[in-house]
């Protein structure tokens, strides 16, 4: 009963890791806008609605994958987490990044994408916020990308739970992660990869 209770957890911390793949298509539903110029019409409305919805969802999944995570550990050692936290610095790396990624989404949600918001509301009546709501705009898009970082490099060290690759392995993939997040940043992706 033990493996199948692990088995579907294992199952819902990979379903929770896909669906967190929000950073980079935020990065890119970001880069598209900021092509264009106030005034703030239907478009905004729109984009910020899909980011806003999208924003607590991906903060489900982001605590769904640490509970799991969490609950995955203690179940395969027999109720060690602190120890195994202490032994593998891996997991250990990957469950801080998960908490990063919570707090970071925390911050985006209820604070960052509020004062969005509450400036677009007042644009009408005063298009001096216009400087202001790029200002925010562009500070999500910068921890969108560090997010979508952080939860690369959360999938590379999950792997590493069940398979190690070793240290260099991880040293090279974090390079390669944080280049891909640093190109999807500057310039937007058209073909994926390339």
């Amino acid at each position: 009963m033990s493996n199948i209770i692990v088995n579907i957890l294992i199952i819902v911390h990979a379903v929770a890791a896909i669906f967190m793949a929000w950073p980079f298509y935020a990065l890119i539903l970001t880069g598209e806008r900021s092509k264009l110029e106030p005034p703030f019409n239907i478009a905004d409305d729109l984009q910020e609605n899909i980011i806003r919805a999208q924003s607590y969802r991906c903060l489900v999944y982001q605590i769904s994958l640490l509970i799991s995570g969490i609950t995955i550990i203690i179940l395969k050692t027999d109720g060690e987490l602190l120890q195994t936290l202490q032994t593998n610095l891996r997991i250990l790396a990957k469950v801080l990044l998960v908490v990063l990624l919570v707090c970071m989404n925390i911050y985006m949600v209820f604070y960052l994408q509020e004062r969005i918001d509450k400036n677009i509301r007042l644009f009408p009546e005063n298009p001096r916020v216009a400087p202001l709501i790029a200002k925010y705009r562009g500070r999500r898009r910068w921890m969108a990308a560090v997010c979508l970082w952080y939860v690369l490099m959360a999938v590379i060290l999950g792997v590493q739970a069940w398979v190690s690759f070793g240290q260099n392995f991880i040293i090279v993939s974090a390079v390669i992660a944080a280049l891909f997040v640093l190109r999807a940043y500057q310039r937007l992706s058209p073909f994926g990869w390339l």
